[in-house]
């Protein structure tokens, strides 16, 4: 073969080997890319997780208090509706006692 013909597949084999070298660069550097896009996507999924363990556990104290203030709720309403029926027993005894006196006053006056 000639020296022409040498010089022609050596420099063709510089410039692949430039071309190679430059892919890899390439590759280096997504991959490096790729890393560090994967690590922020790893940060805010630790994040998304501690906060749905936070709104669970929120969760978790509300239905655990809810009974307790559906009882204060309804131990008030109770209080309230048996302090109205004393009301209502007072004003009944004192309207009893009037419409006797009433009547009192129309038997003596007939």
């Amino acid at each position: 073969m000639s020296d022409k013909v040498l010089n022609l597949i050596l420099n063709k084999l510089d410039s692949l080997e430039s071309e190679s070298k430059a892919i890899r660069n390439e590759m280096n550097e997504m991959r490096a890319e790729f890393r560090t896009e994967t690590e922020l996507i790893r940060n805010e999924m630790n994040e998304m997780r501690s906060d749905i363990s936070e709104i669970k556990q929120s969760i978790h104290r509300l239905e655990e208090s809810q009974p307790k203030d559906i009882f204060a709720l309804l131990k008030n309403i109770s209080i309230k509706v048996d302090y109205c029926d004393h009301q209502i027993g007072v004003l009944n005894k004192r309207l009893f006692k009037a419409e006797s006196h009433i009547e009192e006053l129309f038997k003596t006056y007939k």
